[in-house]
């Protein structure tokens, strides 16, 4: 991206000089802390399943009882005696 502005010059108290810059944007890899995605709504898992924070991500594990993704959990039928 190139910009062009105008700026005051000391010796054209009334003119503008027309100088050109050069933009540009450094893009880096971002190495911190890690990001608890459980810490917000359970990070999206269902409300009967846990959610495990893991490095660079989460899991969503159905609670014992239940069935699923994850992120849908339903209840087993439990057997009749």
């Amino acid at each position: 991206m190139v910009l062009t502005f105008k700026k005051p010059s000391p010796k054209q108290n009334n003119h503008g000089k027309v100088i050109t810059i050069q933009a540009y944007a450094v893009i880096t890899e971002f190495v911190g802390a890690d990001i608890n995605e459980c810490a917000v709504n359970n990070g999206g898992c269902s409300a009967d399943a846990v959610c495990t924070d893991n490095e660079g991500g989460f899991s969503c594990e159905c609670n014992e009882g239940f069935e699923g993704d994850g992120f849908t959990c339903t209840g087993m039928s439990s057997p009749i005696e």
